[in-house]
């Protein structure tokens, strides 16, 4: 089976979207930017029936996404397409993009739980706060690519995970 890719992604949104009132389709580019992010914020407001689409994750977002819940086994299929779209775009792979909340969905989650330093709190699902950060453009784990001012010490982000 080939690995789930951006593009993939955003067919998926477009096949599934196009035609809702506030939907702009995304260009089936593979790219994994601004563009793709707001698609998956505005298909996400229509899964929790927000009717005025933005591109931003606002406070109505926020309180929806509360009051739904983690995403999970006993989700929508939809609502876990987003979560698998999520992890695609964050460089995780999912398994498919099949709406099942099987196996290498709850492995991937879980491996993004452990890279955000909140595995314990992913075991039963993708909590909102989990949800909203996979669609966002932050990167969950950061490598060291250069030396930070000529001192030696690696060149991460504040709070950011080392791996190496």
């Amino acid at each position: 089976m080939a690995r789930v890719t951006v593009q993939d992604v955003q067919a998926w949104l477009n096949a599934t979207y196009t035609g809702v009132d506030g939907w702009n389709p995304v260009a089936e580019d593979g790219s994994a930017g601004p563009a793709t992010t707001a698609a998956l914020i505005r298909a996400l407001q229509v899964e929790l029936g927000i009717t005025a689409l933005s591109d931003a994750f606002g406070p109505t977002t926020t309180a929806r996404l509360a009051a739904h819940g983690p995403v999970g086994a006993s989700s929508a299929p939809r609502m876990v397409t987003l979560v698998q779209g999520g992890l695609v775009c964050k460089g995780y792979d999912p398994g498919a993009l099949d709406g099942v909340w099987g196996d290498a969905t709850a492995t991937t989650v879980a491996t993004v739980g452990a890279d955000l330093g909140v595995a314990d709190r992913v075991a039963g699902g993708v909590p909102p706060k989990v949800v909203k950060s996979l669609l966002t453009l932050d990167r969950y784990v950061f490598r060291r690519v250069a030396r930070h001012r000529g001192r030696g010490l690696p060149d991460v982000g504040a709070g950011a995970r080392h791996d190496g």
